[in-house]
């Protein structure tokens, strides 16, 4: 039965009786009234010449059930105007199974700016499909609207790890399975008796705990990959990956760093990692033979390997896994860690920050920097402690407020500090970052308008 096993489930659930391998024959009514449906009962015969068993009548088997009404679902398609009916058909193209014809790339029916897609374009198929095709023509549209010209979405060149039958089991075994979050729904007497929605939606916690359970089993730097550009802007064809992998224990034994994700399946020997490291840092950690290893007691982290490996071989790690670099835009920063100021260049997905890049090759770094920098600098203040709005401690909690409110609160204060215990309480605490005006301002005002050297 075409169906899925979930949809079969919720049917059985709902207390419908489902006939197997029956074929209708027959209406049977009374009074000009339907009253029920006659079938033959089915079983599957000998495997025809594409090895498909196809069902055949079973002799004596005519079965009939009351019915109140029947529903003809026995499929569906397009439905198109004709010539006669609509003109503009006449200039369009129609394929033998009833839908428009046109280019699958950028649904373009090669009439002036129609372009079609869904159903009406592919047959009865999914709304994903329909959405995948509204996705392409727009693309299109777009690329005519700006150039003159029909143009394709590009097709990103891909690699395939291979299918579920022909996939390496082993890297997912040490994953904790966990089943599936079930759907709330409402009770089967409200379901069959009314048409309010069934599923009622999961919870925020189980929509995490559902989303915990994905494998992330596609490249992290599969957007930023330049030598997947590089194959796309050839149009080289996708493949699978090649049968030499290196195995996965060997990986695990490999990928040492505490800050860096080594995975040398994604590896082409460009040696770009291993001569950034010996040249230009001079730390000498990076020692490639096959694929590159980190020498224990060498490296520095400094992610200027990371940054110069086309092929997300090497990537920034957290909690033990590679960081996803899927959508994001740059935000030219620098360091906070001391007054060097080195510039970074922050990888950010709106108010996340997704990973960390050298800044450009100027002073005071030129694109080089330290651990605390690169890994660790805006860690508390981007992972969940990032604070966008004044805040005071009102009835012990922290509340928003306005600026206003917030420079009001601490004059305040700074009045009641210096009235119950003196000027000496006063102190304050400049940055090395700062210039040597704002620090020389910052003492005066503690010295004029509070009496404090501290």
């Amino acid at each position: 039965m075409p169906a899925n096993p979930e949809e079969i489930h919720a049917a059985e659930h709902e207390k419908v009786d489902i006939q197997i391998l029956a074929a209708p024959t027959r209406l049977i009514g009374e009074d000009g009234k339907l009253k029920a449906i006659e079938f033959l009962r089915m079983e599957l015969g000998e495997p025809d010449a594409s090895g498909r068993r196809r069902p055949v009548p079973v002799p004596g088997s005519e079965t009939t059930m009351d019915v109140d009404q029947v529903i003809n679902a026995i499929g569906q398609g397009p439905k198109l105007p004709s010539s006669e009916e609509d003109a503009a058909m006449s200039s369009l193209p129609v394929t033998r199974w009833n839908t428009f014809g046109g280019d699958e790339g950028s649904q373009h029916t090669g009439q002036e700016m129609v372009f079609s897609g869904g159903d009406v374009f592919r047959g009865p198929m999914t709304v994903v499909a329909a959405l995948a095709d509204g996705r392409k023509a727009a693309y299109a549209m777009d690329a005519y609207f700006r150039t003159g010209q029909i143009q394709s979405e590009p097709v990103l060149f891909n690699v395939s790890k291979g299918t579920l039958k022909t996939i390496d089991p082993e890297p997912f075994s040490v994953f904790k399975q966990a089943p599936r979050n079930r759907m709330p729904e409402i009770p089967v007497e409200q379901a069959v008796s009314s048409f309010d929605a069934v599923e009622l939606g999961l919870t925020e916690e189980a929509t995490r705990n559902e989303a915990d359970r994905c494998l992330v089993c596609g490249c992290s730097a599969g957007f930023d990959c330049r030598l997947r550009d590089a194959l796309t802007e050839f149009k080289v064809k996708w493949r699978d990956q090649t049968e030499k992998k290196i195995h996965f224990k060997t990986m695990q034994a490999v990928d040492s760093n505490v800050e860096i994700v080594l995975d040398p399946n994604k590896c082409i020997r460009c040696q770009r990692c291993h001569i950034a490291c010996m040249t230009f840092q001079c730390s000498d950690a990076i020692d490639l033979k096959e694929y590159p290893t980190f020498i224990d007691g060498k490296c520095v982290h400094c992610g200027l390997c990371v940054d110069l490996c086309p092929t997300g071989a090497l990537l920034v790690k957290r909690d033990g896994r590679a960081v996803d670099r899927f959508d994001w835009k740059s935000v030219a920063s620098h360091c906070v860690n001391c007054g060097i100021g080195c510039a970074l260049d922050l990888k950010v997905s709106g108010q996340r920050l997704v990973w960390i890049k050298d800044g450009k090759q100027e002073a005071p770094n030129h694109s080089s920097t330290c651990r605390r920098g690169r890994f660790r600098i805006y860690d508390d203040l981007w992972y969940g402690q990032r604070i966008n709005q004044p805040m005071i401690k009102q009835d012990g909690s922290w509340q928003e407020v306005s600026w206003d409110q917030a420079v009001d609160a601490v004059v305040q204060g700074f009045k009641r500090t210096a009235d119950t215990a003196g000027a000496g309480a006063i102190a304050a605490v400049g940055s090395p970052q700062a210039s040597n005006e704002s620090l020389y301002l910052l003492q005066k005002w503690l010295r004029v308008g509070y009496s404090s050297h501290g």
